[in-house]
């Protein structure tokens, strides 16, 4: 342990002295030269010359020699220490040290710190210069020895040094005086600084005299020299500050950070000190004051102070020490060229000087917990100034000169981030700034703008005592702050002559709307209404419109595109200049609806705007520029434009859908805004993913835009089609029988009015036939040109109908559409539609159809893999499946289709319902995971009417049974809004098999009700009290006996009414308490309607029990005379389960007649007290069994229960119910004392921690015995 000990102390002095060593200012003279074989190897080589008096040859094997000392010869050096010329000696070492490590040398032979001192102590003159310098360089240079060589002496060493400070402290003070030399101040500097570095107490010693300095003192010390810096002690002053953190003990940094003008001495002249002394005071105060847990943040800000902060700041203009500023005093011809006169030495050492301000600065002014700055959760609305200190840093920062530096602007913009509080104050401030000038500092101070509106998110997390609305109308304050208002969207700089100026203006307005944007998705999804958000977006439009009409502004600097003076900055690509210009009137547009409608004579050159007039070339840029204004054209067009006015722009959309992802978007938004979709809008995703597909192909292009056409020129036709399709779709509802529903489905969908997330008229149930006019097109299309087409266009016609189809509920309809074509195209697709209208061999026509199916597709696709696994895969896992959003809708569709027709031919069996379960899970999984809404997803299955309808509970499984797959889709609609709309239908078929299933026979209930998956489908579903209440009331009302099944789910439902306000009719009531199985769910209930117990049958509560009810219990805590109570006893005397609870309930000691309770159950109490455990009814009812026994037992029952007691002591287990049943017993034979000597004994074996809290009981129990003492 010992040599442990040794070593770290060892390890940490070498790494103290390292640090030292690597300082510009930490010895007298220059360091020696490089080692050679011939020198030991030290760490320090500080001005270490051998006497030559004391010099001898020692002759080595290889006839070279090395200079040595001997034992003697040492013997007699530190002897001459005491002699008087002692100084002279000292003087000679001091002036003779070059070559060889002497100091080491003496240390090793018995040499110490103290003789040093002593020829101080031995001196008449104390305060002889001469004498005092030298004894304090060779004491320094002992020091640093000792501290990285001999660990063993530095408790001797620490001691003389003390003496030192002790008897010497007035001297060093004295030569620390402005009128003292230089020398003087430099050795007394250095010799403090390494009594400093040795020790603990030490430090605190040095610290004592450091602070004791007044500040004139420091501040002479730490200032730089007006005539030469040779002649400065600054960095020996700084060597003496830093020795104080080498400990890294928080009550040093304490006492140094208190002294006034400490820090302020050091970093006022840091902009003048060299690179490396500049790092290494940051990194100090960064590590030891800024990051440090015990300096409270209040003393961080007396230390920190305005200049201190100031001062550091000005060290981002740091340029290198005041003597080597020469060369770079000249006027700069202007702000770009300052940077390229400095020599890559000085930038690099620049920027690591940067680095470590920019490090220091980011966590005073931007951390709340380690630095100077405070939330304000008021976001400066309150009219208290949380944030003074860094507000005067951002008062500095507003001089030009910092907006040169890139540090700078990242700096500001953490500061707001952190501190929205000063958004508007510091906007307002640096208003001058913003004003147009084509300049590097207002290009820095333009993008630091647009930081600063990016981050504006945090008023939210910042502000929990404002509510949403407060905090967003923060931000539209703070984004259309008064810059962005009088300086950006104005003439001066949209209308600029430069261009680059037009284009930083138009960037920050991009920033701004998108801000807005963001907002209005924020507000949503922190729970805003859609009322309050579209009250919101109002206001915002009407604010823009007012304060911000800049539509004319944009529409000029669209005209005006690159014109204009180039000087200065550079003008920007004519690419990314049309590029944000088109992205801001798009932003602008989505947040400022009005202008579409109220300025539309401005926006026609916008309308008119011709993009290839500009650009000549073609490429991905150039594309993505017709993209978005293509979407910016949408805009300003009508709602629902004329099919033959988008041709164009779908023709040119369907040629850049592999290179742009933007067009898949705005492709889609004209075929949905279209007239051809308007009434399935699902529709639009197939046929987008199946362009998708076959992206780029002429001949699937081709055909589709022939299919437009068509549509446009020959709709009356393809509305024919449709119609005559729709009537053999219902045709095919009404005859056949088990699809025929037995509820009007309109009905089915009650909607709650509190509601108000969902918009009730967007939720419908599943039309039975529904196809746009473009299919059929299609099909008219292939008719008109039957010729051979590639690979890809069947690829894309089997993709399109097959996936069309599955999403219809009426096979016969969609199948007339194809009934009269014979395009070869079409035939497989025929033959598997036709299979699905004809009847089934039950078992067998499946295979059929899964066979035909994957003909359609190719086999290991993804579409064949499913089905494969749907129909004939044995292995529970699912495939693999690398899936888009779109492609996992698709599967979803088609999987549920196979499943629903399956269920209809009553083809449906418990694997396939099995595997198609796991696959809906899992494809619904993966769409919600895709998209952020995913409640129209799920409506459209559930709200299908074939699900509905066979969703049937209370059936025992059959093949045309989905329940199980109803039950797994809802448990998907957990915590989503619109959920009690989906389950409004499922509940009302619900309360259908309830009535259709209490018609029949008591076996078929029976039988329906061996079902595993009623009870969850009652929890899932969620039965509102209303619903509860109907059902409870059809149930009970039924003339039939009701059998268990049915009293379990009236059970559920009397605990789902219990909690609401709804109350049962007076016949329900009278009827419950005939079945014990309800016993317990009622009492629940009349404990919220204590009213109608009054209507209970008191006969049938009274009769003999197997134990006592929740219903009788709640009866007799009601009961006032005490006749229940007897009935109940008087039927049931020999069960202790049902006589001691009713008694006690009754809070009532009955005796009764020619019975008396003790004596009749006092053995039975004993032989319970001895079982392990104990039974229930005992411990519950202990404290009552307790009083009854004192209170209803004589003499001899009282002592034969005492004695048992006694007698099983050591057995019985010490439990709160023998305590409760033995005090009364005790305490009324007046043997308290008794009990309490033998609760006494136990204690002593309870000397675990796990048995102190039985401990603690036990003495309770005591204390209470005592009488509460």
């Amino acid at each position: 342990m010992e040599n442990k000990i040794k070593s770290e102390s060892l390890k940490r002095k070498q790494s103290t002295e390292v640090e030292i060593q690597n300082l510009p200012f930490h010895g007298d003279e220059k360091i020696s030269e490089p080692k050679t074989k011939k020198q030991k190897n030290f760490s320090f080589m500080l001005q270490e010359v051998p006497i030559e008096n004391l010099k001898k040859k020692n002759e080595k094997s290889n006839g070279e020699y090395e200079d040595a000392w001997n034992a003697y010869e040492w013997k007699s050096f530190i002897k001459s220490l005491r002699s008087d010329n002692a100084v002279e000696v000292l003087q000679q070492l001091l002036v003779e040290i070059k070559n060889k490590d002497i100091i080491a040398e003496y240390l090793e032979n018995g040499g110490s710190a103290l003789r040093i001192v002593e020829i101080l102590d031995r001196s008449e003159d104390k305060k002889n210069s001469t004498l005092i310098c030298s004894v304090f360089s060779v004491l320094r240079l002992v020091l640093l020895k000792v501290m990285s060589k001999f660990p063993l002496l530095e408790n001797s060493t620490e001691q003389t040094c003390k003496h030192l400070m002790n008897s010497y402290g007035t001297i060093i003070k004295e030569m620390l005086i402005d009128s003292v030399t230089f020398r003087e101040k430099k050795i007394a500097l250095c010799t403090l600084a390494a009594i400093a570095t040795l020790s603990i107490g030490m430090a605190n010693e040095v610290l004592v005299l450091f602070t004791s300095l007044t500040n004139k003192q420091m501040d002479k010390l730490a200032g730089h020299s007006r005539f030469s810096e040779d002649k400065s002690v600054r960095k020996y002053f700084i060597h003496l500050f830093l020795a104080f953190f080498s400990h890294g003990k928080s009550h040093l940094i304490k006492m140094l950070v208190t002294s006034k003008g400490t820090i302020g001495c050091i970093t006022r002249g840091l902009l003048y000190d060299d690179a490396t002394t500049v790092v290494l005071v940051l990194t100090a105060l960064q590590t030891n004051i800024v990051e440090s847990d015990t300096i409270i943040k209040t003393l961080k800000i007396h230390t920190f102070n305005t200049q201190v902060l100031l001062d550091i700041l000005s060290l981002y203009k740091w340029k290198g020490p005041k003597l080597n500023r020469n060369e770079k005093k000249r006027k700069f011809v202007n702000d770009f060229d300052e940077e390229d006169i400095l020599s890559q030495s000085i930038k690099e050492d620049q920027d690591s000087v940067r680095n470590a301000v920019h490090a220091i600065l980011l966590l005073l002014l931007t951390n709340h917990k380690l630095g100077v700055v405070f939330q304000d959760p008021s976001v400066g609305t309150s009219g208290y100034h949380c944030n003074e200190l860094v507000f005067s840093v951002l008062k500095a920062i507003e001089k030009e000169t910092y907006w040169k530096i890139k540090y700078v602007q990242d700096l500001a913009s953490k500061i707001l981030q952190a501190c929205p509080d000063l958004v508007s104050p510091i906007m307002n401030l640096m208003s001058n700034l913003f004003h147009p000038t084509p300049s590097k500092i207002w290009l820095n101070t333009l993008q630091f703008l647009q930081e600063v509106i990016h981050n504006l998110n945090e008023v939210f997390s910042i502000s929990p005592l404002l509510n949403l609305r407060q905090k967003a109308n923060i931000i539209i304050s703070m984004v259309f702050s008064n810059p962005v208002s009088n300086l950006i969207a104005t003439d001066d700089c949209l209308c600029h002559h430069h261009p680059m100026i037009r284009f930083q203006g138009i960037s920050v307005l991009y920033s701004c709307f998108l801000k807005i944007s963001h907002l209005y998705s924020f507000m949503e999804q922190s729970g805003c209404t859609s009322q309050e958000l579209i009250a919101f977006k109002e206001m915002i439009s009407n604010f823009i419109y007012k304060n911000l009409n800049i539509t004319s502004l944009l529409v000029k600097a669209l005209q005006s595109g690159l014109d204009g003076e180039i000087y200065g900055i550079s003008a920007p690509a004519a690419i990314d200049y049309y590029m944000i210009l088109f992205d801001v009137f798009l932003a602008y547009f989505e947040v400022n609806s009005k202008t579409l409608y109220n300025e539309m004579d401005i926006l026609s050159a916008l309308i008119n705007f011709n993009i290839d007039s500009v650009f000549s070339e073609i490429n991905e840029k150039i594309n993505l520029l017709n993209v978005k204004f293509i979407k910016l054209q949408l805009f300003l067009s009508p709602i629902q434009s004329p099919l033959i006015e988008s041709e164009p722009k779908i023709k040119m959309l369907l040629n850049l859908l592999g290179s742009q992802p933007l067009a898949k978007s705005i492709l889609k938004e004209i075929l949905t805004s279209s007239y051809i979709f308007s009434e399935n809008k699902e529709e639009v995703d197939v046929w987008m993913y199946c362009l998708l597909k076959d992206v780029n192909n002429i001949h699937v292009t081709k055909l589709f835009l022939d299919s437009l056409e068509k549509v446009i020129n020959q709709s009356s036709e393809i509305l024919l089609m449709i119609t005559e399709a729709k009537q053999v779709a219902l045709k095919e509802l009404g005859s056949k029988q088990n699809l025929k529903p037995e509820i009007d489905w309109d009905e089915l969908i009650q909607f709650s009015v509190n509601d108000k997330h969902v918009n009730n008229s967007d939720v419908k149930l599943v039309k039975i036939f529904n196809v746009s006019p473009l299919l059929p097109a299609v099909v008219m299309t292939l008719e008109e040109k039957p010729q051979v087409y590639t690979k890809e266009v069947k690829k894309f016609i089997n993709n399109l109908f097959i996936h069309i189809f599955h999403a219809q509920l009426s096979i016969e309809g969609f199948y007339s559409l194809l009934q009269h074509s014979n395009v070869k195209i079409l035939r497989k697709i025929k033959n598997y539609i036709s299979d699905w209208t004809g009847e089934w061999e039950v078992g067998v026509s499946h295979i059929t159809m899964f066979q035909k199916f994957t003909k359609i597709f190719e086999q290991n696709s993804v579409v064949s893999n499913v089905c494969n696994y749907l129909y004939k895969h044995e292995n529970e896992d699912l495939p693999e499946m690398i899936l888009d959003n779109d492609l996992s809708f698709l599967l979803l569709k088609m999987v549920f289709f196979h499943i629903s027709q399956l269920a209809v031919k009553g083809d449906a069996d418990e694997g396939i319902l099995a595997r198609g379960t796991r696959l809906i899970m899992h494809l619904f999984r993966s769409i919600m995971l895709e998209t952020e809404s995913d409640l129209p997803d799920i409506q459209r299955v559930l709200l299908n009417p074939i699900l509905i309808d066979k969703f049937q509970p209370l059936q025992c499984r059959k093949s045309n049974n989905l329940t199980t797959i109803v039950l797994s889709l809802i448990k998907l609609c957990d915590g989503i809004n619109g959920k009690e709309n989906i389950l409004a239908p499922y509940r009302q078929r619900m309360i259908i098999n309830i009535k259709e299933a209490l018609n029949k026979s008591n076996n078929d209930i029976n039988n329906v009700w061996k079902s595993d998956i009623l009870m969850e489908a009652f929890h899932l579903l969620s039965i509102p009290p209303t619903e509860a209440g109907l059902i409870i009331k059809t149930i009970m009302e039924t003339p039939k006996k009701i059998t268990s099944p049915w009293l379990d789910v009236v059970s559920y439902l009397l605990e789902v009414i219990s909690a609401s306000s709804i109350t049962l009719t007076q016949d329900i009531i009278k009827k419950l308490p005939q079945y014990t199985n309800l016993h317990n769910s009622l009492a629940l209930y009349l404990r919220r309607c204590p009213h109608q117990i009054c209507l209970i049958n008191q006969e049938l509560l009274v009769k003999k029990q197997n134990k006592l009810s929740k219903l009788t219990e709640l009866l007799l805590n009601f009961e006032t005379d005490g006749k229940i109570l007897l009935k109940l006893i008087e039927n049931n005397r020999d069960n202790p389960e049902v006589v001691f609870p009713a008694m006690s309930a009754a809070k009532a000691c009955i005796n009764i007649p020619q019975c008396n309770l003790v004596k009749h159950h006092i053995k039975l109490i004993q032989i319970a007290l001895k079982t392990k455990p104990h039974p229930s009814w005992l411990d519950e009812n202990s404290k009552f069994i307790g009083k009854l026994i004192k209170e209803q037992g004589d003499m001899k029952c009282h002592k034969n229960m005492k004695e048992f007691v006694i007698k099983e002591w050591k057995s019985l287990p010490v439990t709160d119910t023998l305590l409760n049943i033995a005090e009364p017993i005790f305490a009324i034979l007046d043997q308290q004392a008794l009990l309490i000597s033998m609760l006494v004994n136990p204690l002593k074996l309870l000397t675990t921690p796990d048995s102190f809290q039985r401990c603690e009981t036990l003495c309770t129990r005591i204390k209470k015995l005592f009488g509460g003492k």
